[in-house]
């Protein structure tokens, strides 16, 4: 983290981990009744060789109730174009409602980005792999306009790197920015943090200015923000910077799945949304 406690929005294979596994632990403490995530160690390589990271989180066989709406829209445009009747939406429905698609998700570390990516694939009940033209009527109306109109959110399919198997998943390319951009919205935001910002752009000026650090620290002292008791021995930067990259590493999963999630189908329950806060 630079100067001023600036972040890039990107992580390091370590604080993936420490992200991931405070993310195991507050799924299960707010989805008791949800399939649980799990850490999956990296599978070893020949020569010795070992991965950046050293697992990624797996959550599998959540069934994903395929959209009625969007079912039936497509089903009725089929049939009108091969000039046959719609059929009996009620039939329709029922049918579908009893064979939910079930997908699994993996989300892994990327060296290159330094970022999160969110793998999933997909396959019925019976375990039949799921075509790309299953998946994209399981997506939403709001998944559809997004990849439409969003330019940080479009799919590929790539080899999984770690099970060598083709899965789709979320492009990581603008992932960084837009994570950074939500943190300093959350700092910038926080009246506590944006003080000690102001303080740490103050202790990094020049001998000659020093004198006029007395004028930060005595807003310290007289400050009703929670924040007065802190004194000028106490109010170090290295101490800020880590404690809030601290903050930052644990609720970065938490947050970053809150948005790519909804692209998939994935939902975040509104109870982890304290743990972003």
């Amino acid at each position: 983290m630079s100067s001023g406690c600036l972040w890039d929005g990107t992580f390091s294979p370590g604080e993936f981990q420490v992200a991931a596994l405070n993310l195991i632990d507050k799924w299960a403490m707010c989805c008791s009744t949800l399939q649980p995530w799990s850490w999956e160690p990296c599978p070893k390589l020949p020569w010795g060789a070992s991965h950046d990271a050293k697992g990624y989180l797996s959550l599998e066989d959540v069934p994903v109730q395929i959209s009625k709406e969007q079912h039936c829209l497509a089903e009725g445009e089929n049939e009108l174009e091969e000039g046959n009747g719609p059929t009996d939406p009620a039939t329709l429905v029922q049918s579908i409602d009893n064979e939910p698609h079930l997908y699994t998700f993996h989300i892994v570390y990327n060296s290159s980005y330094r970022v999160p990516v969110l793998l999933f694939r997909g396959h019925s009940i019976d375990g039949k792999p799921l075509e790309w033209e299953d998946i994209e009527k399981d997506f939403s109306s709001y998944t559809h306009q997004l990849l439409k109109e969003s330019k940080w959110t479009f799919l590929t399919q790539e080899e999984h790197p770690y099970l060598n198997q083709p899965w789709y998943s979320l492009h990581p390319c603008g992932t960084s920015e837009w994570m950074g951009f939500l943190f300093s919205c959350k700092r910038s935001s926080n009246s506590s943090a944006r003080l000690f910002e102001q303080i740490l752009a103050q202790s990094e000026k020049s001998p000659e200015q020093e004198r006029d650090n007395g004028k930060i620290f005595q807003l310290v002292e007289n400050t009703t923000m929670g924040v007065n008791n802190f004194s000028r021995s106490t109010i170090e930067a290295s101490t800020y910077c880590n404690t809030l990259r601290r903050d930052i590493v644990n609720q970065y999963l938490i947050s970053w799945l809150s948005a790519v999630g909804q692209v998939v189908g994935l939902r975040i329950p509104f109870e982890m949304a304290k743990f972003c806060s």
